[in-house]
């Protein structure tokens, strides 16, 4: 995997030329360079860099310097410390400050890309986490909407059979749907044979302009059989059987 973003931190342009002509560019990495620590600290706070290769002797501010500042700021940004021929043990003191790796000037490409590499490794398997407890996260609460779902449904089905008051009942069916849609207002009309017309039989917070605007709808829906939308606006058929007996909207 490549794409990830690596600001290298060297006051020597050779050397940064050199990280980014040859070991990052040819690895499709994206480079974003800086010429010495000061520079470097405000480009980390403003690209957010994956990875940064961070040269541990320059002017201004050290490699140890601009570590202090990152983790004072609470930037927990993986960092390669690039040091010259001796300055082990400096580097090794830079570990404690949250360094991941380090690589001795003048360094090899594989050398470099091995340290990127298991650097980034951490990076990505947090990624990779991040966005399985993510999913997991709209999962749960899908899951929990469901639930919601059916149980409302199955209290409209306990209403059905136990209420006799057919009133009662309708305002109960538009109650649940109202819940489950989580719809501003709610309108059940039924089909009258005798006068061949649709008439409300339960409402819920409906003015009478939603109800004429709806009762378009509703007639649109009856024609077709099918759901019908407008804007924010739905009404469904309410069938038994094949048969349409009223509408939902």
């Amino acid at each position: 995997m490549a794409g990830e973003t690596i600001l290298v931190v060297d006051d020597s342009q050779l050397t940064r030329d050199f990280c980014v002509e040859y070991v990052l560019k040819p690895n499709r990495y994206v480079p974003c360079v800086a010429r010495d620590g000061e520079e470097g600290i405000r480009l980390a706070l403003m690209h957010k860099p994956d990875l940064i290769v961070l040269d541990l002797e320059m002017p201004k501010l050290s490699g140890i310097d601009v570590l202090k500042s990152l983790r004072a700021q609470s930037l927990n940004i993986p960092v390669i410390l690039s040091t010259a021929h001796g300055s082990e043990a400096l580097a090794i003191e830079a570990f404690r400050l949250g360094v991941r790796d380090y690589v001795v000037k003048p360094y090899e490409i594989p050398d470099m890309l091995n340290a990127i590499e298991r650097a980034l490794s951490e990076t990505r398997a947090r990624r990779e986490r991040d966005e399985v407890n993510a999913q997991l996260t709209l999962a749960n609460h899908a899951l929990e909407s469901r639930l919601r779902e059916f149980t409302t449904l199955y209290g409209i089905g306990k209403s059905v059979t136990a209420l006799l008051d057919h009133d009662v009942l309708l305002k109960r069916i538009i109650e649940g749907a109202q819940y489950v849609t989580t719809a501003q207002a709610c309108v059940l009309r039924l089909w009258e044979g005798a006068s061949q017309q649709l008439r409300v039989q339960a409402v819920i917070g409906a003015s009478a302009a939603i109800l004429q605007t709806d009762a378009q709808l509703a007639h649109q829906v009856l024609q077709s059989g099918l759901p019908v939308g407008a804007g924010l606006d739905v009404a469904v058929p309410l069938k038994v059987g094949r048969k349409i007996i009223g509408t939902l909207e």
